[in-house]
């Protein structure tokens, strides 16, 4: 019974220390978790590359490579189409690192995330004024950065995005009789978005909806500034056609 009972230790000694080594033999150092992650990124595994980053932020959370974890799982997630995710991401690398030389390339990031979910001018625009917000902060901090050129570019087409918004809501409320809403609306545009595409009908409609309420000084003043800025515009020749030909026939 003792032969017994001394083998079944030896056995189970034997079991604990297996089970040892094979932890030894799992663990992984951060090193080789953050190669594993870069060499999944670049075989455009982004699924499992943010499981790896994810597994090397939180085992290793005092790694020299932690910065750079944080940046390719927000590129990761974001690659994925998990923008909720890379934004959470990005937010959480630019409160530690904020001085970070990729601060520039995080915040770029973090607008196209928004950017990327921006629908047609008929849906809510939330994520749009996200999107414009980001990309002027970036504009704002990094000017000279390699990715302020293309932050321009977008800011403008979100600007047309917006200005679409209220060009339909003023148009709607022109349709059913409501010219006060109206003008409201065709002011916003005017306001916050006059280099927007939409600047031209936006003043023909505000034309429109003066001479149309009889108040023939702010009609005249709009058609001026139209015409002013936009002198072979079609929607010129409308105002011009508006005040001369109607004006015409009401004397």
């Amino acid at each position: 019974m003792i032969k017994n009972k001394i083998l079944t230790i030896v056995l189970l000694s034997a079991l604990v220390g297996c089970g040892a080594m094979n932890k030894k033999k799992l663990a992984i150092s951060d090193s080789q978790l953050y190669e594993r992650g870069v060499n999944e990124v670049k075989s455009g595994d982004y699924r499992s590359a943010a499981k790896t980053l994810t597994q090397l932020e939180n085992e290793y959370p005092a790694s020299t490579r932690y910065a750079d974890t944080l940046i390719l799982k927000a590129y990761s997630l974001y690659s994925e189409e998990q923008y909720t995710d890379a934004i959470l991401t990005i937010e959480d690398f630019l409160h530690q690192f904020p001085m970070h030389k990729d601060a520039a390339y995080m915040y770029y990031l973090k607008a196209m995330s928004n950017y990327n979910q921006i629908m047609d001018t008929g849906r809510e625009q939330d994520l749009t004024i996200k999107a414009g917000e980001d990309f002027s902060l970036l504009i704002a901090l990094y000017p000279h950065s390699k990715y302020a050129k293309d932050a321009k570019w977008k800011l403008e087409y979100i600007h047309n995005v917006m200005a679409g918004k209220e060009m339909d809501i003023g148009r709607f409320y022109l349709r059913t009789n409501q010219p006060i809403a109206s003008i409201n609306r065709f002011k916003n545009v005017i306001d916050n978005y006059q280099t927007s595409i939409f600047a031209p009908e936006c003043l023909y409609r505000l034309t429109e909806v003066y001479f149309t309420l009889g108040v023939k000084k702010e009609a005249t003043k709009y058609a001026s500034v139209l015409g002013h800025n936009y002198p072979k515009s079609m929607w010129y020749k409308k105002a011009h056609d508006l005040l001369v030909n109607h004006g015409a026939k009401r004397k």
